[in-house]
């Protein structure tokens, strides 16, 4: 993304996340080879997100107040209706 994206439009990316930059390479490397060692033999059919605890704080999701699906559905369908993109 940094070569090609703006330093603006990662900044803007960078915003809504819990840690506020953007990911390393040297990061999700280390995710991956922790994964693929034996030290991760009792990891099995999860979903790892590399996005720096954006999720947990995007409004789509509920932001920090997340009630569940529900909630994360609602907020979901209000900004379809609203035309707002991510973040």
């Amino acid at each position: 993304m940094r070569q090609s994206w703006t330093p603006k439009a990662c900044e803007d990316m960078a915003k809504p996340t819990v840690l506020g930059r953007l990911g390393r390479v040297e990061e999700i490397g280390a995710t991956i080879a922790f994964l693929a060692s034996p030290e991760s033999g009792n990891i099995t059919g999860q979903s790892i997100r590399g996005d720096g605890g954006a999720a947990i704080r995007d409004p789509a999701y509920g932001g920090e107040r997340n009630q569940g699906v529900e909630d994360i559905r609602q907020n979901q369908l209000k900004r379809l209706a609203s035309g707002k993109n991510w973040p």
